[in-house]
């Protein structure tokens, strides 16, 4: 015996499944700042396929998360 009823109507499942899905999308689209930052060469590797160029830059972020 169940005290639930857990027969959900799959039209309303699904319009809650994408009014969710846009509300997370609207937010994490007004979340993201491009920052454009340049690091010099610190390593490369030559390989027979290609090459791998490591840089390395220090970058602090201007956001504040919390309130220190």
């Amino acid at each position: 015996m169940c005290i639930f009823n857990l027969s959900f109507n799959p039209k309303i499942m699904k319009n809650i499944s994408f009014l969710l899905l846009c509300a997370m999308t609207a937010g994490n689209s007004f979340a993201q700042k491009e920052v454009n930052v340049t690091a010099p060469i610190k390593k490369a590797t030559i390989f027979f396929t290609g090459a791998q160029i490591e840089h390395v830059e220090i970058f602090e972020s201007p956001l504040k998360l919390f309130n220190d």
